[in-house]
C-alpha cells in the first residue's frame, strides 16, 4: 500500500523509518558511536551516505557516491518518454530517494531483529548544508545528534588515514613519500587544507541544525573519552533506548579503545591503524606553528563556540 499522508505523497511507509542521525565531520568518532549504538539490543546504526550531490570515482577507497546522486543519475534515463518521470520531475525522484532510505531501514531492522534504525553521517566536501536541508525534508522530527571534535585533532586523524590509504596503493619505490610524514608526525599542506575545509563545513552545518530539529543533542568526542558511561547514558536516553546501567556498561565495554584497536591502550599509537591513538590534543605533536596559526585564523571562532 502507498500511504498518502499529508505532505508525503507517494511515500511507502506511514512514518520515516530512520529515526536518528549521528552527524559529524569525518574522523570525529562516528565509527565508535556507530558500533556502540549497534551493540544495544534494540538499535542498529548503519551508514548509507544518503544525501548530498556528490560522486567521486577516484576515491582512495571505494567510489564515493550518495543515494541522492545516484537518484539524479537514474533520472537522466529512467523513463524519458513519461512526463511525470522525466529528469525535471523533482517530486518523484525526491520521493523515490526517501523510499529507498526507508526500505534500507526496514530491511535492516528485519535482518538484525531490532526496532530502532539510525545512521551515522559524515557529509562529503561542501555538501553539509544541503544535506541538512534535505534531512529536514525527509524527517522533520528526526533525532539529530551533532557530534563534534577539535578540528585540529580531526586534521591529524584524517591526514594519517589518507596517508595510509595512499601508502597501500603506492608502488614500493614510492612508499617513503608517505611513510616519512607518518614517521616524523608532519601534515602535508594539501591534507591540512582539505580536512580544515571538511571540518568547517560540517561543524557550521551541525550547529545550524539546532534551529532545524527540535530533537537535537550536541555531544563531543572529548567528553565521550572523559566520561564514556555518562555520555553513553545521555545518548541512549535521548534516542529513547533503554539506558539502565548494565546495558550502558555493555555497550561501552564492547567498544572500548583496546577492543577496537586490537589490544592497545589509549595513547599507544599505531600510525597505520584506523584506530590510531584515541587521545585528545595530539595535534600539538603534529601541526606546525604556521598550521596552528592558519587554523586559528580560519576557525578560531568555531573553536570558541564549541568550547575548545
Amino acid at each position: 500500500m502507498i500511504w498518502q499522508k499529508q505532505n508525503r505523497p507517494g511515500r511507502i511507509f506511514k512514518e520515516p523509518q530512520m529515526s536518528f542521525l549521528i552527524f559529524a565531520c569525518p574522523k570525529s568518532g562516528t565509527t565508535w558511536l556507530q558500533q556502540l549504538l549497534s551493540h544495544h539490543p534494540d538499535a542498529v546504526c548503519a551508514e548509507s551516505r544518503a544525501f548530498g550531490d556528490y560522486y567521486d570515482s577516484k576515491s582512495l577507497r571505494t567510489p564515493h557516491l550518495t543515494l541522492e546522486k545516484y537518484t539524479s543519475i537514474l533520472s537522466q534515463y529512467f523513463a524519458p518518454g513519461v512526463d511525470a518521470l522525466k529528469p525535471e520531475a523533482a517530486t518523484f525522484y525526491r520521493t523515490l530517494l526517501f523510499n529507498w532510505l526507508d526500505t534500507l531501514a526496514v530491511t535492516t531492522k528485519a535482518a538484525v531483529n531490532k526496532r530502532v534504525y539510525g545512521e551515522k553521517f559524515t557529509p562529503y566536501q561542501a555538501t553539509a548544508d544541503h544535506a541538512l536541508n534535505i534531512l529536514r525534508e525527509y524527517h522533520p522530527d528526526l533525532k539529530f545528534v551533532n557530534l563534534t571534535r577539535d578540528g585540529r585533532d580531526v586534521i591529524v586523524s584524517g591526514t594519517v588515514q589518507w596517508l595510509n590509504l595512499r601508502l597501500r596503493q603506492a608502488p614500493p619505490d614510492e612508499h617513503e613519500a608517505f611513510e616519512k610524514p607518518l614517521r616524523e608526525h608532519t601534515i602535508p599542506p594539501a591534507d591540512f587544507n582539505m580536512f580544515l575545509d571538511y571540518w568547517l563545513d560540517a561543524v557550521r552545518a551541525g550547529l545550524k541544525a539546532r534551529r532545524f530539529f527540535r530533537h537535537y543533542l550536541h555531544l563531543s568526542y572529548e567528553n565521550f573519552i572523559e566520561a564514556p558511561l555518562h555520555q553513553a547514558t545521555k545518548l541512549l536516553e535521548f534516542l529513547g533506548l533503554d539506558a539502565d546501567s548494565r546495558t550502558v556498561d555493555s555497550c561501552v565495554q564492547a567498544t572500548a579503545f583496546n577492543k577496537l584497536s586490537g589490544g592497545r591502550q589509549r595513547g599507544d599509537e599505531d600510525t597505520h591503524s584506523f584506530f590510531r591513538k584515541g587521545v585528545v590534543g595530539d595535534w600539538k605533536n603534529w601541526l606546525s606553528p604556521e598550521q596552528q596559526r592558519v587554523f586559528e585564523d580560519r576557525a578560531g571562532d568555531l573553536l570558541k563556540a564549541l568550547g575548545y
